[in-house]
């Protein structure tokens, strides 16, 4: 699912009816099916606790967390009720669980998601507070990583990261962004790649369709201690590379290439921002250069959701 059609789903509209009255926020939805799950958006609303039927949500330094119950084709307005935001923590994992975040760099043009597990280190472990950013270079690889993590109540959370280059570093070289998840007694595993729901985490041998304009995983989902887990990122527009004087032409993917490595009971989430690709690279008008590293400066911006719930709508 694209996080951006969260917009086209449902509206936020903040009103007030005078200068005196308190503010309030109006989640709208617009489609013929319901929608339930967080609503995060900027905005300049005063901060403090708002709530409605079926919605409850936080404002906080300019940033609106809600999470509405919203039925088809109508719309619940939420009315400022405190001057202190009680945002809750992130305890939608248990204690001996965890995610975290980080940056792969195998130089040269033989890396793949298979060797994550073995290079994955040096990460950012999941923040406990419900928002906050980390800001850190990476200095060995020349990487300049920003986290910016939004929880929304205790069973939604979203990370947008941005990945940008900062100093030389190889010509060719594997880049991938990974999330790791951390969790014992994980069963039921499944995911969407490319339109297609697998079990467990295997890709099929073949396909039945051109996967060169996907992503690869949509989704993944799974459960443990009863609860059921599901993990989701946006769609990433590839970048494009100068393949001579005034021409550019696409890097590795059109879409930043989604993948998943289960190791016993560590979930690898890979976003591979530069890497193989043969079902595209010289393939005519659609070849693309793959192993091609951002240009220095170039930012590459990521994002992702976290939710979870203890017993889903079978759908």
């Amino acid at each position: 699912m694209r996080l951006s059609t969260l917009s086209l789903a449902l509206a936020a509209v903040l009103t007030a009816a005078c200068a005196f009255a308190e503010p309030s926020i109006r989640i709208r939805n617009n489609y013929d099916f319901p929608y339930k799950g967080p609503v995060v958006f900027g905005a300049a609303v005063r901060d403090g606790v708002y709530e409605g039927r079926g919605a409850k949500g936080a404002v906080s330094r300019g940033k609106v967390r809600i999470l509405a119950d919203v039925p088809a084709r109508s719309s619940v307005t939420l009315d400022w009720n405190s001057s202190e935001p009680k945002l809750s923590g992130f305890t939608m994992f248990s204690r001996d669980a965890a995610v975290d975040y980080g940056l792969v760099v195998i130089p040269g043009r033989e890396g793949q998601a298979s060797q994550v597990p073995s290079a994955f280190s040096n990460p950012i472990t999941t923040l406990s507070s419900p928002h906050g950013i980390v800001d850190r270079i990476d200095r060995v690889n020349g990487y300049r990583l920003v986290v910016d993590f939004t929880a929304c109540g205790d069973s939604s959370a979203d990370v947008d990261v941005t990945v940008t280059r900062v100093g030389d570093g190889p010509a060719d070289a594997y880049i991938a962004f990974v999330r790791r998840v951390t969790m014992p007694q994980m069963d039921g595993v499944r995911m969407r790649w490319n339109g297609i729901v697998i079990e467990g985490t295997d890709l099929p041998a073949e396909g039945d369709r051109i996967t060169a304009l996907g992503h690869g995983v949509d989704w993944l989902s799974w459960k443990s201690h009863g609860r059921s887990f599901v993990a989701t990122s946006k769609f990433t527009p590839g970048y494009t590379y100068q393949n001579s004087v005034g021409r550019w032409a696409l890097a590795n993917y059109f879409y930043a290439r989604e993948q998943v490595v289960r190791d016993r009971d560590h979930l690898y989430l890979i976003t591979e921002i530069a890497g193989p690709n043969p079902a595209q690279e010289g393939k005519g008008s659609m070849a693309v250069r793959t192993y091609a590293p951002p240009a220095i400066g170039e930012p590459v911006e990521l994002g992702y959701r976290f939710a979870v719930c203890q017993s889903p709508t079978k759908g």
